[in-house]
């Protein structure tokens, strides 16, 4: 809100870069409201009457009664720091059901050791091979049942690609590893961009099985899984 108008006064509302309404001034431009919040959206010092202005972060509306700030479907305490319910839509928003927000701490890498998965893009050219392209898939990704085995994986991506195997410059690159279909997302890559230090489905694959990708016990437990999945297709 940028303004307000109770009791026959006119107030207009400053203010920070966030959003957060800080102060009020009233007709006479003076200042009859000033709040500050702490982190997690508790009030820390407030001058004037508390219930002028009862928002506080974006989307948060205190009530007066309570004490609990009201985000449209469900409230929030700011003296713990938490929702008092769950997301509405659940799991969907991350682990944390009454998880206010994330640590944003976490998405920083100093020392750029922190890898990451990649999708590689087709801008510029040269980096993925043209013919897996098109205009409803312009970066050549596909879904292909793993293997285990890089070599069969690369098999089976050319295939569902329609295509011939591209050539030993070009690198078959496992995206991530998907445990409840045992399916990998890859994409050819030319093999100087492949080479860049990043994580994979072959990684994903490991952590969730225990087996290196490409080694025999990798190669029996994806025929396990991709028989379990044939089974319960079929009943």
């Amino acid at each position: 809100p940028v303004a307000k108008v109770t009791d026959g006064e006119r107030y207009t509302i400053v203010h920070d870069y966030l959003g957060t309404p800080t102060q009020a001034y009233d007709s006479k431009g003076e200042l009859v409201w000033e709040m500050l919040l702490d982190v997690y959206g508790r009030v820390a010092e407030c001058h004037g009457n508390r219930t002028l202005v009862p928002f506080r972060y974006q989307g948060q509306y205190e009530d007066e009664d309570t004490g609990l700030y009201y985000n449209r479907f469900r409230y929030y305490d700011p003296n713990a720091g938490s929702y008092l319910s769950q997301d509405p839509i659940k799991l969907k928003g991350g682990g944390r059901l009454y998880g206010y927000v994330r640590d944003l701490n976490i998405s920083i890498d100093l020392f750029g050791l922190d890898r990451e998965h990649i999708i590689f893009l087709s801008d510029g050219g040269g980096v993925i091979p043209p013919q897996t392209m098109s205009t409803t898939n312009p970066h050549g990704i596909f879904t292909v049942d793993a293997t285990g085995s890089y070599y069969d994986d690369r098999k089976a991506l050319a295939n569902v690609a329609g295509i011939d195997d591209p050539g030993k410059n070009w690198r078959a690159h496992h995206i991530d590893y998907d445990p409840k279909t045992n399916t990998m997302r890859m994409q050819f890559v030319h093999q100087d961009y492949h080479s860049y230090s990043h994580v994979g489905g072959a990684d994903d694959f490991y952590k969730n099985t225990g087996f290196k990708y490409g080694s025999d016990e990798a190669v029996a437990e994806a025929a396990k899984r991709n028989e379990a999945k044939i089974k319960a297709s079929c009943s």
